[in-house]
């Protein structure tokens, strides 16, 4: 999983702080929509905002030090792990909180500072690559999906960003497709095309597509197709974490009367990416 390009390390004491609020106490936050329309904004705002206090764990940077020498400028969270609509498929948000100094002078890690922002991401984790693509993998919300997905550790396990399910599905799931075409030959019903870098050069680019796989996933996106009759193709772009990127056209799975069609793979370009880094002190 990747915030702002860095990684980060759950507090453990923090997370038992924030494990679970009790029963008592979500039922007395608990809000009803009239509630939320017609309560003072500011109790609507607390009720809502003690709520989340149980939801998130904050994170720190992994080079964080004992001795910072710069204000506080950003705060990570993430929410417990949940089950979505999909089976399989677990999500996380990543919620960060920008901050601004309240007071003018030097700045050092004792400054007061005031939060000014908030953006969230949501991330996802599959218990097992997708067989299917995304209309065909909504399926019925079972217990042990819950107790699973909340088991997963949001940092330590292998979470990728992605902009909604259907992405991170249908994402993972053309990875799968284009594996498993690579494995049954070097020669596949689709278009190739490699990029690589360094010691990768020598490396045909059937091998070198076939190197990736759904679990090395760090971030699914959707893309603009070059593909003609695009209206019924889809592009994906995969990021891995060996610093490639995958780039998936595929047709839209067709339904007709007696017959349905499944996502089919079209043309696939790998290359590497420039990964730049500027570490900040903390």
């Amino acid at each position: 999983m990747r915030v702002r390009d860095l990684a980060f390390i759950v507090l453990a004491a923090t997370c038992a702080a924030h494990a679970a609020p009790s029963q008592d106490g979500q039922q007395a936050d608990a809000i009803s929509k009239t509630e939320s329309r017609t309560l003072p904004p500011g109790e609507v705002s607390e009720r809502v905002m003690h709520q989340l206090a149980g939801l998130l764990i904050p994170i720190l940077p992994e080079n964080a030090s004992p001795k910072p020498v710069r204000p506080l400028t950003f705060l990570n969270l993430v929410t417990r792990p949940r089950p979505t609509a999909v089976v399989g498929l677990c999500r996380t948000d990543s919620l960060t909180v920008s901050f601004a100094k309240s007071e003018r002078g030097d700045a050092g890690p004792d400054t007061p500072v005031k939060a000014d922002g908030v953006e969230a991401h949501p991330y996802y984790h599959f218990l097992t690559p997708p067989k299917t693509d995304y209309e065909s993998s909504i399926g019925t919300m079972v217990q042990h999906a819950v107790d699973v997905c909340q088991k997963l550790d949001p940092v330590k396990d292998d979470f990728f960003s992605a902009p909604d399910e259907q992405a991170a599905t249908d994402g993972s799931y053309l990875v799968g497709r284009v594996k498993a075409a690579l494995d049954a030959s070097q020669n596949p019903p689709f278009g190739i095309a490699c990029e690589p870098v360094g010691p990768d050069e020598k490396l045909a680019c059937p091998t070198l597509l076939s190197q990736h796989r759904p679990e090395q996933i760090v971030a699914i996106d959707y893309c603009d197709t070059t593909v003609s009759g695009f209206q019924v193709f889809s592009c994906y772009s995969v990021d891995f974490k060996d610093h490639y990127r995958m780039m998936i056209q595929a047709s839209l799975p067709q339904v007709s009367a007696n017959t349905a069609t499944p996502m089919t793979v079209r043309e696939v370009k790998l290359k590497a990416m420039i990964v730049l880094r500027d570490p900040l002190r903390d």
